[in-house]
Protein backbone atom coordinates (compact mmCIF):
# COMPACT_ATOMS: atom_id res chain seq x y z
CA UNK A 1 0.00 0.00 0.00
CA UNK A 2 1.35 3.44 -0.92
CA UNK A 3 2.00 6.20 1.57
CA UNK A 4 -0.41 8.39 -0.43
CA UNK A 5 -3.32 6.12 0.52
CA UNK A 6 -2.34 6.19 4.19
CA UNK A 7 -2.00 9.97 4.21
CA UNK A 8 -5.33 10.40 2.42
CA UNK A 9 -7.04 8.17 5.00
CA UNK A 10 -5.44 10.23 7.80
CA UNK A 11 -6.82 13.38 6.19
CA UNK A 12 -10.33 11.88 6.00
CA UNK A 13 -10.08 10.74 9.63
CA UNK A 14 -9.00 14.06 11.13
CA UNK A 15 -11.50 16.04 9.04
CA UNK A 16 -14.37 13.73 10.00
CA UNK A 17 -13.45 13.81 13.71
CA UNK A 18 -13.22 17.62 13.74
CA UNK A 19 -16.62 17.91 12.02
CA UNK A 20 -18.18 15.42 14.46
CA UNK A 21 -16.67 17.30 17.41
CA UNK A 22 -18.46 20.46 16.28
CA UNK A 23 -21.77 18.59 15.95
CA UNK A 24 -21.24 17.00 19.36
CA UNK A 25 -20.69 20.38 21.03
CA UNK A 26 -23.70 21.83 19.21
CA UNK A 27 -25.85 19.04 20.63
CA UNK A 28 -24.48 19.66 24.13
CA UNK A 29 -25.35 23.35 23.93
CA UNK A 30 -28.79 22.57 22.53
CA UNK A 31 -29.48 20.18 25.42
CA UNK A 32 -28.35 22.94 27.80
CA UNK A 33 -30.79 25.42 26.24
CA UNK A 34 -28.02 27.45 24.61
CA UNK A 35 -29.13 27.33 20.99
CA UNK A 36 -28.21 31.02 20.68
CA UNK A 37 -24.49 30.15 20.87
CA UNK A 38 -22.93 29.39 17.49
CA UNK A 39 -20.17 26.78 17.30
CA UNK A 40 -17.30 27.43 14.90
CA UNK A 41 -14.43 25.20 13.79
CA UNK A 42 -12.27 28.28 13.18
CA UNK A 43 -12.37 31.88 14.32
CA UNK A 44 -15.33 33.77 12.83
CA UNK A 45 -14.89 36.89 10.70
CA UNK A 46 -14.28 40.18 12.42
CA UNK A 47 -17.44 41.96 13.44
CA UNK A 48 -19.40 38.82 14.35
CA UNK A 49 -22.01 39.93 16.87
CA UNK A 50 -23.64 36.65 17.93
CA UNK A 51 -22.42 34.68 20.91
CA UNK A 52 -20.12 31.94 19.73
CA UNK A 53 -17.80 29.14 20.77
CA UNK A 54 -14.68 28.43 18.70
CA UNK A 55 -13.08 24.95 18.82
CA UNK A 56 -9.51 25.59 17.77
CA UNK A 57 -6.71 22.97 17.57
CA UNK A 58 -3.56 24.76 18.65
CA UNK A 59 -1.12 21.84 18.97
CA UNK A 60 -0.99 18.40 17.34
CA UNK A 61 1.61 15.75 17.97
CA UNK A 62 2.66 12.69 19.96
CA UNK A 63 3.04 12.79 23.68
CA UNK A 64 6.51 11.86 25.04
CA UNK A 65 5.28 8.35 25.92
CA UNK A 66 3.94 7.85 22.40
CA UNK A 67 7.14 8.62 20.51
CA UNK A 68 8.11 4.94 20.36
CA UNK A 69 5.69 2.93 18.25
CA UNK A 70 4.91 -0.72 18.95
CA UNK A 71 6.41 -3.28 16.64
CA UNK A 72 4.08 -5.09 14.30
CA UNK A 73 2.60 -8.51 14.90
CA UNK A 74 0.97 -11.30 12.94
CA UNK A 75 -2.81 -11.36 13.09
CA UNK A 76 -2.93 -14.93 11.73
CA UNK A 77 -2.75 -16.19 15.29
CA UNK A 78 -4.89 -16.84 18.34
CA UNK A 79 -2.12 -15.68 20.65
CA UNK A 80 -2.06 -12.36 22.50
CA UNK A 81 -0.63 -9.41 20.62
CA UNK A 82 2.53 -7.78 21.99
CA UNK A 83 1.19 -4.37 22.95
CA UNK A 84 -1.94 -2.35 23.64
CA UNK A 85 -1.56 -0.53 20.32
CA UNK A 86 -1.74 -3.75 18.30
CA UNK A 87 -4.65 -5.01 20.41
CA UNK A 88 -6.69 -2.13 18.98
CA UNK A 89 -6.89 -3.80 15.58
CA UNK A 90 -10.42 -3.41 14.17
CA UNK A 91 -12.50 -6.55 14.59
CA UNK A 92 -12.96 -7.25 10.83
CA UNK A 93 -9.18 -7.41 10.45
CA UNK A 94 -8.80 -9.71 13.45
CA UNK A 95 -11.50 -11.95 11.96
CA UNK A 96 -9.75 -11.92 8.58
CA UNK A 97 -6.45 -13.01 10.14
CA UNK A 98 -8.07 -16.04 11.77
CA UNK A 99 -9.94 -16.92 8.57
CA UNK A 100 -6.74 -16.78 6.51
CA UNK A 101 -5.15 -19.07 9.07
CA UNK A 102 -8.03 -21.52 8.74
CA UNK A 103 -8.00 -21.27 4.93
CA UNK A 104 -4.29 -22.11 4.82
CA UNK A 105 -4.99 -25.40 6.57
CA UNK A 106 -7.88 -26.21 4.23
CA UNK A 107 -6.17 -25.34 0.94
CA UNK A 108 -2.42 -25.79 1.31
CA UNK A 109 -1.16 -29.39 1.52
CA UNK A 110 0.01 -30.41 4.99
CA UNK A 111 3.46 -31.84 5.64
CA UNK A 112 2.76 -34.60 8.17
CA UNK A 113 6.42 -35.02 9.06
CA UNK A 114 6.33 -31.53 10.58
CA UNK A 115 3.14 -32.11 12.59
CA UNK A 116 3.20 -32.16 16.37
CA UNK A 117 0.19 -32.21 18.73
CA UNK A 118 0.84 -28.62 19.77
CA UNK A 119 2.11 -27.09 16.54
CA UNK A 120 0.99 -28.52 13.20
CA UNK A 121 2.29 -26.74 10.10
CA UNK A 122 1.40 -26.43 6.45
CA UNK A 123 3.91 -27.32 3.77
CA UNK A 124 6.01 -24.21 3.05
CA UNK A 125 6.12 -24.60 -0.77
CA UNK A 126 3.25 -26.48 -2.45
CA UNK A 127 3.12 -26.62 -6.23
CA UNK A 128 1.12 -23.80 -7.76
CA UNK A 129 -0.66 -26.16 -10.17
CA UNK A 130 -1.95 -28.22 -7.22
CA UNK A 131 -3.96 -25.30 -5.86
CA UNK A 132 -7.64 -24.54 -6.65
CA UNK A 133 -8.23 -22.68 -9.91
CA UNK A 134 -8.68 -19.05 -8.71
CA UNK A 135 -5.70 -19.29 -6.35
CA UNK A 136 -3.63 -21.00 -9.03
CA UNK A 137 -4.35 -18.14 -11.42
CA UNK A 138 -3.47 -15.56 -8.75
CA UNK A 139 -0.11 -17.21 -8.05
CA UNK A 140 0.67 -17.46 -11.76
CA UNK A 141 0.08 -13.69 -11.99
CA UNK A 142 2.84 -13.06 -9.44
CA UNK A 143 6.36 -12.42 -10.69
CA UNK A 144 8.89 -15.01 -9.41
CA UNK A 145 11.98 -13.39 -7.89
CA UNK A 146 14.64 -13.99 -5.29
CA UNK A 147 13.19 -11.33 -3.03
CA UNK A 148 9.75 -11.01 -1.42
CA UNK A 149 7.85 -13.03 -4.01
CA UNK A 150 4.88 -15.34 -3.52
CA UNK A 151 6.25 -17.71 -6.18
CA UNK A 152 9.58 -19.52 -6.29
CA UNK A 153 10.87 -21.71 -9.10
CA UNK A 154 12.92 -24.90 -8.99
CA UNK A 155 13.63 -27.15 -11.93
CA UNK A 156 11.02 -25.42 -14.06
CA UNK A 157 8.31 -25.94 -11.44
CA UNK A 158 6.42 -23.09 -9.73
CA UNK A 159 5.93 -23.30 -5.98
CA UNK A 160 3.58 -21.13 -3.90
CA UNK A 161 4.61 -19.46 -0.68
CA UNK A 162 1.69 -19.27 1.78
CA UNK A 163 0.78 -15.72 2.80
CA UNK A 164 1.24 -14.00 6.12
CA UNK A 165 -0.86 -11.08 7.34
CA UNK A 166 0.56 -8.77 9.96
CA UNK A 167 -0.42 -5.47 11.49
CA UNK A 168 1.84 -2.43 11.65
CA UNK A 169 0.54 0.07 14.20
CA UNK A 170 0.75 3.73 13.28
CA UNK A 171 1.27 6.61 15.65
CA UNK A 172 -0.89 7.76 18.57
CA UNK A 173 -1.22 11.52 18.67
CA UNK A 174 -3.10 14.11 20.69
CA UNK A 175 -4.84 17.11 19.16
CA UNK A 176 -4.92 19.85 21.81
CA UNK A 177 -7.92 22.16 21.53
CA UNK A 178 -9.02 25.36 23.14
CA UNK A 179 -12.68 26.31 23.22
CA UNK A 180 -12.76 30.09 23.00
CA UNK A 181 -16.03 31.72 24.02
CA UNK A 182 -17.19 35.06 22.69
CA UNK A 183 -20.25 36.95 23.91
CA UNK A 184 -22.60 39.01 21.78
CA UNK A 185 -21.26 42.34 20.60
CA UNK A 186 -22.01 45.52 22.43
CA UNK A 187 -25.41 46.99 21.64
CA UNK A 188 -27.01 43.74 20.55
CA UNK A 189 -27.81 42.32 23.96
CA UNK A 190 -30.56 43.55 26.24
CA UNK A 191 -29.10 41.78 29.27
CA UNK A 192 -28.04 43.86 32.23
CA UNK A 193 -24.41 44.06 33.27
CA UNK A 194 -24.98 41.77 36.25
CA UNK A 195 -26.34 38.90 34.13
CA UNK A 196 -23.99 35.95 33.57
CA UNK A 197 -22.52 36.00 30.05
CA UNK A 198 -23.44 33.20 27.68
CA UNK A 199 -19.76 32.28 27.42
CA UNK A 200 -19.78 31.18 31.05
CA UNK A 201 -22.81 28.95 30.53
CA UNK A 202 -21.44 27.54 27.24
CA UNK A 203 -18.04 26.63 28.66
CA UNK A 204 -19.67 25.15 31.76
CA UNK A 205 -21.95 22.96 29.63
CA UNK A 206 -18.98 21.81 27.56
CA UNK A 207 -16.98 21.00 30.71
CA UNK A 208 -19.80 18.87 32.12
CA UNK A 209 -20.32 17.17 28.74
CA UNK A 210 -16.64 16.19 28.46
CA UNK A 211 -16.69 14.92 32.04
CA UNK A 212 -19.77 12.75 31.50
CA UNK A 213 -19.20 11.37 28.01
CA UNK A 214 -15.46 11.40 27.25
CA UNK A 215 -15.86 9.89 23.78
CA UNK A 216 -17.34 10.84 20.45
CA UNK A 217 -18.39 8.30 17.81
CA UNK A 218 -17.29 8.99 14.26
CA UNK A 219 -18.21 7.10 11.09
CA UNK A 220 -15.08 6.62 8.98
CA UNK A 221 -14.48 5.22 5.48
CA UNK A 222 -12.93 1.75 5.16
CA UNK A 223 -9.20 1.47 5.72
CA UNK A 224 -7.22 1.25 2.47
CA UNK A 225 -5.08 -1.83 1.91
CA UNK A 226 -2.74 -3.36 -0.65
CA UNK A 227 -4.52 -4.05 -3.98
CA UNK A 228 -2.56 -7.33 -4.18
CA UNK A 229 -4.17 -8.39 -0.89
CA UNK A 230 -7.59 -7.51 -2.30
CA UNK A 231 -6.94 -9.72 -5.35
CA UNK A 232 -5.70 -12.57 -3.16
CA UNK A 233 -8.79 -12.40 -0.94
CA UNK A 234 -11.05 -12.50 -4.00
CA UNK A 235 -9.21 -15.56 -5.36
CA UNK A 236 -9.29 -17.30 -1.98
CA UNK A 237 -12.99 -16.54 -1.56
CA UNK A 238 -13.78 -18.04 -4.97
CA UNK A 239 -11.62 -21.09 -4.24
CA UNK A 240 -13.51 -21.79 -1.01
CA UNK A 241 -16.81 -21.51 -2.86
CA UNK A 242 -15.76 -24.26 -5.25
CA UNK A 243 -14.74 -26.72 -2.54
CA UNK A 244 -17.14 -29.43 -1.36
CA UNK A 245 -15.70 -29.61 2.15
CA UNK A 246 -18.23 -28.55 4.80
CA UNK A 247 -15.57 -26.56 6.68
CA UNK A 248 -14.73 -24.72 3.45
CA UNK A 249 -18.37 -23.75 2.89
CA UNK A 250 -18.66 -22.50 6.46
CA UNK A 251 -15.45 -20.48 6.09
CA UNK A 252 -16.69 -19.07 2.76
CA UNK A 253 -19.86 -17.75 4.40
CA UNK A 254 -17.97 -16.18 7.30
CA UNK A 255 -15.42 -14.67 4.93
CA UNK A 256 -18.24 -13.13 2.88
CA UNK A 257 -19.36 -11.18 5.95
CA UNK A 258 -15.78 -10.18 6.81
CA UNK A 259 -14.99 -8.89 3.32
CA UNK A 260 -18.22 -6.88 3.35
CA UNK A 261 -17.23 -5.33 6.69
CA UNK A 262 -13.73 -4.45 5.39
CA UNK A 263 -15.26 -2.49 2.51
CA UNK A 264 -17.89 -0.69 4.62
CA UNK A 265 -17.74 2.40 6.78
CA UNK A 266 -17.25 1.80 10.49
CA UNK A 267 -18.16 3.58 13.71
CA UNK A 268 -15.12 4.38 15.88
CA UNK A 269 -14.67 5.94 19.32
CA UNK A 270 -12.36 8.90 19.89
CA UNK A 271 -11.45 9.96 23.41
CA UNK A 272 -12.09 13.55 24.53
CA UNK A 273 -9.95 14.31 27.58
CA UNK A 274 -10.13 17.43 29.77
CA UNK A 275 -6.83 19.22 30.29
CA UNK A 276 -5.82 21.36 33.23
CA UNK A 277 -5.81 25.07 32.51
CA UNK A 278 -2.80 26.62 30.84
CA UNK A 279 -0.52 28.70 33.02
CA UNK A 280 -0.89 32.46 32.75
CA UNK A 281 2.34 32.62 30.76
CA UNK A 282 1.24 29.89 28.33
CA UNK A 283 -2.17 31.50 27.95
CA UNK A 284 -0.63 34.91 27.26
CA UNK A 285 1.68 33.46 24.62
CA UNK A 286 -1.22 31.62 22.96
CA UNK A 287 -3.51 34.64 22.79
CA UNK A 288 -0.59 36.72 21.52
CA UNK A 289 0.15 34.18 18.77
CA UNK A 290 -3.55 34.10 17.80
CA UNK A 291 -3.69 37.90 17.93
CA UNK A 292 -6.88 37.69 19.91
CA UNK A 293 -7.98 39.64 22.96
CA UNK A 294 -8.21 37.88 26.30
CA UNK A 295 -11.28 35.66 26.30
CA UNK A 296 -12.66 32.80 28.37
CA UNK A 297 -11.29 29.44 27.23
CA UNK A 298 -11.50 25.73 28.03
CA UNK A 299 -8.71 23.25 27.28
CA UNK A 300 -9.21 19.67 26.14
CA UNK A 301 -7.61 17.19 23.77
CA UNK A 302 -8.61 14.45 21.35
CA UNK A 303 -6.83 11.12 20.93
CA UNK A 304 -6.08 9.96 17.38
CA UNK A 305 -4.50 6.76 16.08
CA UNK A 306 -3.30 7.24 12.52
CA UNK A 307 -1.28 5.23 10.04
CA UNK A 308 -2.29 1.67 11.03
CA UNK A 309 -1.67 -0.63 8.06
CA UNK A 310 -2.14 -4.36 7.33
CA UNK A 311 1.09 -6.01 6.19
CA UNK A 312 0.56 -8.67 3.51
CA UNK A 313 3.59 -10.61 2.37
CA UNK A 314 4.77 -14.13 1.55
CA UNK A 315 5.73 -16.38 4.42
CA UNK A 316 7.93 -19.42 4.70
CA UNK A 317 5.93 -21.49 7.21
CA UNK A 318 2.40 -20.73 8.33
CA UNK A 319 1.88 -21.68 11.96
CA UNK A 320 -1.40 -23.46 12.48
CA UNK A 321 -1.36 -23.21 16.27
CA UNK A 322 -4.88 -23.18 17.70
CA UNK A 323 -6.48 -23.09 14.26
CA UNK A 324 -8.16 -26.48 14.49
CA UNK A 325 -7.51 -29.10 17.17
CA UNK A 326 -6.64 -32.58 16.02
CA UNK A 327 -8.52 -35.55 17.60
CA UNK A 328 -7.05 -36.71 20.88
CA UNK A 329 -6.38 -40.21 19.48
CA UNK A 330 -4.25 -38.76 16.67
CA UNK A 331 -2.40 -36.54 19.11
CA UNK A 332 -1.53 -39.52 21.34
CA UNK A 333 -0.30 -41.47 18.34
CA UNK A 334 1.81 -38.50 17.28
CA UNK A 335 3.46 -38.41 20.70
CA UNK A 336 4.48 -42.04 20.30
CA UNK A 337 5.66 -41.62 16.71
CA UNK A 338 9.11 -40.14 16.08
CA UNK A 339 9.31 -37.11 13.83
CA UNK A 340 11.16 -37.91 10.63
Amino acid sequence: MTIQATLAHSNHTTSAVHAELIRWVQDLLKDAGLEAVDVWGRFPPEGTVRSHLVLFPYRVGPEPTNLENARGASIMSNEAFPSDKVRRIPKPWRDLGMQLLEAAQLIFPEASQLDTPRRPYTMPFPKVDALPGPLRDWYHSQEPSEGESFVVTDGGQFYARPPTLGWRPGVSIWAHYIAVAGDAGRGVSDRTSDAAPLSLAALSALTVGIHMQRTIKVELPPMPFDPNLSDYLAALHQSLEGMEDEDARSLHDRMTDTLSALRSTGLYDFAVVPVHDLTMHEFALLTQALQRPLQAVLNFRLSFRLGDTPDFRPGTVVSMRNARRRPARDANEARRSPVR
